[in-house]
Formats: C-alpha cells, sequence, structure tokens
C-alpha cells in the first residue's frame, strides 16, 4: 500500500535534487565564462602594452595637436 505522504516525499526529494544539480550546473557555467572572458581581456590588455598601442595613441595625438 502506497501512503500519499510518502508519494509526496519522493516527489519533494527528486525535485530538490534536480533543482541542486540544475544549481550547479548554471554555477560552473557561470564560473567558466568569467574566467575565460577575464582571460581574453588579459590577453588582449597585455598585446596592447608590449606592442605599445597606447603609446602610439597618445604619440599621434600629440603630433596631431601639434600641427
Amino acid at each position: 500500500m502506497i501512503v500519499y505522504g510518502q508519494v509526496k516525499g519522493e516527489i519533494k526529494a527528486e525535485i530538490e535534487h534536480y533543482a541542486k544539480t540544475q544549481y550547479q550546473k548554471g554555477l560552473l557555467h557561470g564560473s567558466l565564462w568569467g574566467i575565460g572572458v577575464g582571460l581574453l581581456i588579459s590577453m588582449i590588455a597585455v598585446r596592447r602594452v608590449r606592442c605599445g598601442f597606447s603609446r602610439w595613441v597618445v604619440a599621434r595625438g600629440a603630433l596631431a595637436n601639434s600641427e
């Protein structure tokens, strides 16, 4: 004989388990996206410094203003 409370408890446990796993998946995907975007921004910043891009822009602006 199945008791109503037992079935209700099993369904509640399944819902809680599903919600927990979905939350963990979302947390993992969000963390990975954050790390990936952070690395991309860091790589762009390092490249700009190595190439002297920001100094070139400043120097070019100074030359344009002096003419």
